[in-house]
Protein backbone atom coordinates (compact mmCIF):
# COMPACT_ATOMS: atom_id res chain seq x y z
CA UNK A 1 0.00 0.00 0.00
CA UNK A 2 1.39 3.10 -0.85
CA UNK A 3 -0.11 6.29 1.03
CA UNK A 4 0.17 9.96 -0.65
CA UNK A 5 -1.03 13.30 0.80
CA UNK A 6 -0.97 16.07 -1.45
CA UNK A 7 -2.14 20.11 -1.59
CA UNK A 8 -1.05 20.59 -5.09
CA UNK A 9 -3.29 19.27 -8.12
CA UNK A 10 -0.70 19.37 -10.83
CA UNK A 11 1.52 16.77 -8.58
CA UNK A 12 -1.29 15.22 -7.49
CA UNK A 13 -2.81 14.03 -11.28
CA UNK A 14 0.83 13.37 -12.41
CA UNK A 15 2.24 11.43 -9.86
CA UNK A 16 -0.63 9.22 -9.42
CA UNK A 17 -0.74 8.97 -13.18
CA UNK A 18 2.69 7.24 -13.23
CA UNK A 19 1.93 4.89 -10.32
CA UNK A 20 -1.48 3.80 -12.66
CA UNK A 21 1.16 3.67 -15.67
CA UNK A 22 3.33 1.74 -14.11
CA UNK A 23 0.67 -0.40 -11.89
CA UNK A 24 3.33 0.24 -9.30
CA UNK A 25 0.44 -0.49 -6.50
CA UNK A 26 -2.22 -2.36 -5.50
CA UNK A 27 -3.69 -0.11 -3.27
CA UNK A 28 -3.37 3.79 -3.30
CA UNK A 29 -4.44 5.64 -0.04
CA UNK A 30 -5.01 9.59 -1.07
CA UNK A 31 -5.34 12.54 1.18
CA UNK A 32 -6.89 15.62 -0.34
CA UNK A 33 -7.97 18.53 0.20
CA UNK A 34 -12.29 18.13 -0.21
CA UNK A 35 -12.22 21.50 -2.79
CA UNK A 36 -10.33 19.42 -5.14
CA UNK A 37 -12.74 16.77 -5.12
CA UNK A 38 -14.52 17.97 -8.45
CA UNK A 39 -10.93 18.19 -10.34
CA UNK A 40 -9.77 14.81 -9.04
CA UNK A 41 -13.02 13.27 -10.46
CA UNK A 42 -12.94 15.38 -13.47
CA UNK A 43 -9.57 14.62 -14.49
CA UNK A 44 -8.84 11.48 -13.32
CA UNK A 45 -11.87 8.91 -12.36
CA UNK A 46 -14.27 9.98 -15.28
CA UNK A 47 -11.54 9.77 -18.07
CA UNK A 48 -9.35 6.86 -16.71
CA UNK A 49 -10.64 3.08 -16.57
CA UNK A 50 -7.35 1.94 -14.86
CA UNK A 51 -8.94 3.84 -11.96
CA UNK A 52 -11.00 2.54 -9.50
CA UNK A 53 -11.94 4.08 -6.21
CA UNK A 54 -13.04 1.50 -3.47
CA UNK A 55 -13.86 3.83 -0.74
CA UNK A 56 -13.95 7.56 -0.09
CA UNK A 57 -14.16 9.30 3.31
CA UNK A 58 -13.58 12.67 5.49
CA UNK A 59 -11.90 12.15 8.35
CA UNK A 60 -13.58 13.16 11.49
CA UNK A 61 -11.87 16.12 13.35
CA UNK A 62 -9.69 16.81 10.23
CA UNK A 63 -8.43 19.74 7.86
CA UNK A 64 -11.35 18.54 5.47
CA UNK A 65 -9.94 16.70 3.57
CA UNK A 66 -10.73 13.52 1.48
CA UNK A 67 -9.38 10.24 2.08
CA UNK A 68 -9.57 7.78 -1.36
CA UNK A 69 -8.61 4.62 -1.48
CA UNK A 70 -7.88 3.69 -5.30
CA UNK A 71 -7.12 -0.43 -6.38
CA UNK A 72 -5.15 -1.86 -8.99
CA UNK A 73 -8.22 -2.54 -11.69
CA UNK A 74 -5.92 -5.70 -13.45
CA UNK A 75 -8.24 -7.91 -11.14
CA UNK A 76 -11.70 -7.14 -9.87
CA UNK A 77 -15.18 -8.76 -10.00
CA UNK A 78 -18.64 -6.77 -10.03
CA UNK A 79 -21.56 -9.02 -9.70
CA UNK A 80 -25.53 -7.86 -10.09
CA UNK A 81 -28.03 -10.39 -9.22
CA UNK A 82 -31.81 -10.23 -9.67
CA UNK A 83 -35.03 -11.89 -10.66
CA UNK A 84 -35.87 -13.07 -14.33
CA UNK A 85 -36.63 -9.67 -16.52
CA UNK A 86 -35.03 -7.41 -14.00
CA UNK A 87 -32.12 -6.08 -16.91
CA UNK A 88 -29.32 -7.87 -15.72
CA UNK A 89 -27.70 -8.68 -18.72
CA UNK A 90 -28.33 -5.75 -20.48
CA UNK A 91 -26.97 -3.28 -18.00
CA UNK A 92 -23.66 -6.03 -17.86
CA UNK A 93 -23.09 -5.62 -21.07
CA UNK A 94 -23.17 -1.65 -21.32
CA UNK A 95 -21.04 -1.97 -18.02
CA UNK A 96 -18.49 -4.39 -19.52
CA UNK A 97 -18.30 -1.86 -22.75
CA UNK A 98 -17.96 1.34 -20.69
CA UNK A 99 -15.54 -0.31 -18.33
CA UNK A 100 -13.34 -2.65 -20.95
CA UNK A 101 -14.18 -5.76 -18.91
CA UNK A 102 -15.09 -9.27 -19.27
CA UNK A 103 -19.03 -9.87 -19.09
CA UNK A 104 -19.99 -13.93 -18.00
CA UNK A 105 -23.62 -14.11 -18.28
CA UNK A 106 -24.49 -17.16 -16.27
CA UNK A 107 -28.12 -17.67 -17.06
CA UNK A 108 -27.13 -18.26 -20.49
CA UNK A 109 -25.44 -21.84 -19.72
CA UNK A 110 -28.55 -22.59 -17.60
CA UNK A 111 -30.60 -21.76 -21.12
CA UNK A 112 -28.35 -23.26 -23.03
CA UNK A 113 -28.65 -26.58 -20.87
CA UNK A 114 -32.42 -26.02 -20.93
CA UNK A 115 -32.69 -25.29 -24.64
CA UNK A 116 -30.19 -28.61 -25.43
CA UNK A 117 -32.47 -30.68 -22.94
CA UNK A 118 -36.21 -29.55 -24.71
CA UNK A 119 -34.97 -29.74 -27.96
CA UNK A 120 -33.87 -33.80 -27.33
CA UNK A 121 -36.88 -34.21 -25.35
CA UNK A 122 -35.33 -34.83 -21.85
CA UNK A 123 -37.17 -35.65 -19.05
CA UNK A 124 -36.51 -32.35 -17.00
CA UNK A 125 -37.65 -33.70 -13.94
CA UNK A 126 -34.72 -36.78 -14.04
CA UNK A 127 -31.81 -35.56 -12.87
CA UNK A 128 -29.01 -38.14 -14.17
CA UNK A 129 -31.16 -37.25 -17.85
CA UNK A 130 -30.82 -33.82 -17.16
CA UNK A 131 -26.65 -34.25 -16.07
CA UNK A 132 -25.95 -36.43 -19.06
CA UNK A 133 -26.70 -34.05 -21.72
CA UNK A 134 -24.58 -31.45 -19.61
CA UNK A 135 -21.65 -33.90 -19.47
CA UNK A 136 -21.67 -33.80 -22.56
CA UNK A 137 -21.37 -30.26 -23.13
CA UNK A 138 -18.43 -28.46 -24.90
CA UNK A 139 -18.48 -24.68 -23.00
CA UNK A 140 -15.84 -22.08 -23.87
CA UNK A 141 -15.93 -18.16 -23.06
CA UNK A 142 -14.98 -16.18 -26.10
CA UNK A 143 -15.31 -12.40 -26.13
CA UNK A 144 -17.32 -12.41 -23.20
CA UNK A 145 -20.13 -14.47 -24.76
CA UNK A 146 -20.73 -18.42 -24.28
CA UNK A 147 -20.60 -21.16 -26.39
CA UNK A 148 -21.91 -24.65 -26.34
CA UNK A 149 -20.66 -27.49 -28.38
CA UNK A 150 -19.26 -24.70 -30.94
CA UNK A 151 -22.21 -22.24 -31.25
CA UNK A 152 -23.63 -19.31 -30.18
CA UNK A 153 -27.36 -19.88 -29.75
CA UNK A 154 -28.19 -15.98 -28.93
CA UNK A 155 -31.94 -15.83 -29.42
CA UNK A 156 -32.57 -19.59 -29.31
CA UNK A 157 -32.19 -19.59 -25.73
CA UNK A 158 -34.02 -16.55 -25.26
CA UNK A 159 -37.67 -18.00 -25.54
CA UNK A 160 -40.02 -18.33 -22.53
CA UNK A 161 -40.34 -21.82 -22.90
CA UNK A 162 -36.59 -22.03 -22.46
CA UNK A 163 -36.38 -19.66 -19.38
CA UNK A 164 -39.32 -22.18 -17.48
CA UNK A 165 -37.38 -24.88 -18.40
CA UNK A 166 -33.76 -23.13 -17.87
CA UNK A 167 -35.59 -22.05 -13.94
CA UNK A 168 -36.11 -26.13 -13.63
CA UNK A 169 -32.52 -27.84 -14.69
CA UNK A 170 -31.14 -25.27 -12.20
CA UNK A 171 -32.77 -26.30 -8.84
CA UNK A 172 -30.47 -29.55 -9.20
CA UNK A 173 -27.44 -29.26 -7.25
CA UNK A 174 -25.19 -31.57 -9.37
CA UNK A 175 -25.89 -28.79 -12.46
CA UNK A 176 -25.36 -25.75 -10.14
CA UNK A 177 -22.16 -27.70 -9.11
CA UNK A 178 -20.48 -28.52 -11.96
CA UNK A 179 -21.43 -24.96 -13.70
CA UNK A 180 -20.64 -22.62 -11.28
CA UNK A 181 -17.18 -24.43 -11.01
CA UNK A 182 -16.70 -23.27 -14.83
CA UNK A 183 -18.09 -20.02 -13.75
CA UNK A 184 -15.38 -19.05 -11.18
CA UNK A 185 -12.32 -20.73 -13.75
CA UNK A 186 -14.08 -17.88 -15.96
CA UNK A 187 -13.75 -15.61 -13.12
CA UNK A 188 -10.23 -16.15 -11.98
CA UNK A 189 -7.79 -13.62 -12.96
CA UNK A 190 -9.09 -10.97 -14.89
CA UNK A 191 -11.56 -8.14 -14.30
CA UNK A 192 -15.34 -9.58 -14.91
CA UNK A 193 -18.71 -8.43 -14.38
CA UNK A 194 -21.36 -11.54 -13.88
CA UNK A 195 -25.15 -11.70 -13.76
CA UNK A 196 -27.16 -14.34 -12.47
CA UNK A 197 -29.42 -15.11 -9.57
CA UNK A 198 -25.94 -16.27 -7.06
CA UNK A 199 -23.43 -14.37 -8.61
CA UNK A 200 -22.76 -12.58 -5.10
CA UNK A 201 -23.99 -15.04 -2.54
CA UNK A 202 -22.25 -17.90 -4.11
CA UNK A 203 -20.37 -17.64 -7.23
CA UNK A 204 -18.00 -14.91 -6.00
CA UNK A 205 -18.74 -14.35 -2.34
CA UNK A 206 -15.87 -12.05 -2.05
CA UNK A 207 -17.00 -9.99 -4.97
CA UNK A 208 -15.06 -6.31 -5.37
CA UNK A 209 -18.72 -4.90 -5.61
CA UNK A 210 -22.16 -6.31 -5.55
CA UNK A 211 -25.45 -5.36 -6.88
CA UNK A 212 -29.38 -6.14 -6.86
CA UNK A 213 -31.30 -5.28 -9.49
CA UNK A 214 -34.69 -5.64 -8.87
CA UNK A 215 -38.15 -4.48 -10.33
CA UNK A 216 -42.05 -5.56 -10.28
CA UNK A 217 -43.22 -8.86 -11.70
CA UNK A 218 -45.34 -6.26 -13.51
CA UNK A 219 -42.80 -4.18 -14.92
CA UNK A 220 -40.41 -7.34 -15.70
CA UNK A 221 -43.32 -8.84 -17.86
CA UNK A 222 -44.00 -6.25 -19.67
CA UNK A 223 -40.27 -5.87 -20.83
CA UNK A 224 -40.04 -9.23 -21.65
CA UNK A 225 -43.46 -9.10 -23.63
CA UNK A 226 -41.88 -6.39 -25.55
CA UNK A 227 -38.58 -8.16 -25.87
CA UNK A 228 -39.72 -11.50 -26.26
CA UNK A 229 -38.51 -14.12 -28.86
CA UNK A 230 -41.58 -15.89 -29.13
CA UNK A 231 -45.14 -15.39 -29.57
CA UNK A 232 -46.63 -15.34 -25.68
CA UNK A 233 -48.70 -12.93 -24.96
CA UNK A 234 -48.02 -10.45 -21.65
CA UNK A 235 -50.62 -12.55 -19.37
CA UNK A 236 -48.60 -15.44 -20.02
CA UNK A 237 -45.27 -13.64 -19.45
CA UNK A 238 -46.67 -12.09 -16.50
CA UNK A 239 -47.77 -15.82 -15.07
CA UNK A 240 -44.03 -17.54 -15.86
CA UNK A 241 -42.41 -15.06 -14.03
CA UNK A 242 -44.03 -15.15 -11.04
CA UNK A 243 -43.62 -18.89 -10.85
CA UNK A 244 -39.79 -18.67 -11.94
CA UNK A 245 -39.52 -16.03 -8.88
CA UNK A 246 -40.83 -18.39 -6.49
CA UNK A 247 -39.00 -21.33 -7.76
CA UNK A 248 -35.99 -19.26 -7.78
CA UNK A 249 -36.14 -18.00 -4.61
CA UNK A 250 -37.42 -21.32 -3.02
CA UNK A 251 -35.00 -23.67 -4.79
CA UNK A 252 -32.53 -25.86 -1.65
CA UNK A 253 -29.19 -24.83 -3.36
CA UNK A 254 -28.29 -21.04 -4.08
CA UNK A 255 -31.65 -19.36 -3.87
CA UNK A 256 -32.02 -16.21 -5.53
CA UNK A 257 -31.46 -14.03 -2.87
CA UNK A 258 -29.81 -10.04 -2.27
CA UNK A 259 -26.45 -10.92 -0.56
CA UNK A 260 -25.97 -8.40 2.25
CA UNK A 261 -23.36 -6.22 0.70
CA UNK A 262 -25.20 -6.21 -2.39
CA UNK A 263 -26.34 -2.27 -3.38
CA UNK A 264 -30.24 -2.50 -4.01
CA UNK A 265 -31.08 -1.31 -6.85
CA UNK A 266 -35.28 -0.97 -8.21
CA UNK A 267 -35.51 -0.16 -11.51
CA UNK A 268 -39.62 0.36 -11.70
CA UNK A 269 -39.01 4.23 -12.37
CA UNK A 270 -35.86 3.85 -13.61
CA UNK A 271 -34.41 3.29 -17.57
CA UNK A 272 -31.55 1.32 -18.45
CA UNK A 273 -28.82 4.03 -18.95
CA UNK A 274 -30.13 5.13 -15.02
CA UNK A 275 -29.05 2.44 -13.97
CA UNK A 276 -26.05 1.99 -16.13
CA UNK A 277 -25.13 5.35 -14.65
CA UNK A 278 -25.31 4.47 -10.96
CA UNK A 279 -23.72 1.14 -10.81
CA UNK A 280 -20.61 3.34 -12.51
CA UNK A 281 -20.88 5.93 -10.45
CA UNK A 282 -20.93 3.85 -7.24
CA UNK A 283 -18.15 1.38 -9.05
CA UNK A 284 -15.93 4.30 -9.57
CA UNK A 285 -17.04 5.95 -6.02
CA UNK A 286 -18.06 9.15 -7.35
CA UNK A 287 -21.42 9.45 -5.27
CA UNK A 288 -19.90 8.46 -2.29
CA UNK A 289 -19.16 12.76 -1.42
Amino acid sequence: MKKIKYENESKLYDDINEYIKDKNFDILLISTPRVMKEIFDDRLIKTNKNILISSRMLRKNDDDNVYIELINNDVYSVTVDGPSGSGKSTVCKLISNILNIEYLDTGSMYRSLAYFCLKENINLEDEEEVMHVLNNFEITFESSKIKVNGEFLRDKIRTNDVSMAASKVSTYYSVRERLVEIQRQIASNKAIIIDGRDAGTNILKNADYKFYLDASPEVRAKRRFNEQKDDSSYETILKDIKLRDEQDKNRKYAPLKRAEDAVYINSDDMNIDEVVEKIIEIIRGRNVL
